[in-house]
């Protein structure tokens, strides 16, 4: 209502503001309220390190591309304390020895850190870690596969290799691959002598 009066003014309208409100009121004019903020629910978590410059560094790599279309990365480095960044490294391309290298030289400069976090690098090396051994153990339990019914050994000895990933659930640095046979079992039972069950019980094969 307020800006209604003040709109008013400008228009060189005489009426006192009371009036105005009068009118406003009886035209059943209403002002839309503001929705509130939503608030967070519950509070962060604070950083539980000690309250000091070096206490903690955080890496994180930006990606963003030239108008041209070329890809490039920034590796930035963080005081988690002093939220001060202590170094922005870009280029097309960083690999880990370029990470170490620039680590080096920021330690000579500023001292060396309490712990470093890469939350994100880290989460990608799980995930790269976890496939590369997906893989593998796929890819050995196909070869010894194909090796077997080469061979003419049998679709089914050839189905008994299996492989497994660990850990069955999730991604981790420490992925790993178990490829393994049922063959022994199967040979095995050959040369004892197979239990074929009949309505009469179980018959030995010789």
């Amino acid at each position: 209502m307020q800006v209604h009066f003040v709109l008013l003014r400008r228009e060189g309208e005489p009426s006192g503001i009371n009036r105005v409100y009068r009118l406003y009121r009886e035209e059943g004019l209403t002002v839309r309220k503001r929705k509130a903020r939503r608030k967070a629910v519950g509070t962060r978590a604070p950083i539980l390190v000690e309250a000091r410059p070096n206490a903690r560094w955080s890496l994180d790599f930006v990606h963003d591309q030239f108008a041209k279309g070329q890809r490039f990365r920034v590796l930035n480095v963080v005081d988690d304390v002093t939220r001060e960044c202590l170094a922005a490294i870009p280029d097309t391309s960083i690999s880990g020895r370029r990470v170490a290298r620039e680590l080096t030289a920021l330690i000579e400069r500023r001292g060396k850190p309490g712990t470093v976090h890469m939350a994100a690098e880290v989460k990608a090396g799980e995930k790269a870690v976890t496939a590369a051994m997906r893989e593998a153990g796929t890819g050995l339990k196909s070869a010894w596969r194909l090796q077997i019914t080469g061979a003419g050994l049998g679709r089914r000895l050839a189905n008994s290799i299996r492989s497994q990933t660990y850990p069955k659930a999730g991604e981790s640095l420490n992925a790993a691959a178990l490829v393994w046979s049922k063959a022994p079992v199967i040979v095995g039972a050959h040369d004892t002598g197979p239990l074929i069950r009949s309505k009469d019980g179980f018959v030995p094969i010789f």
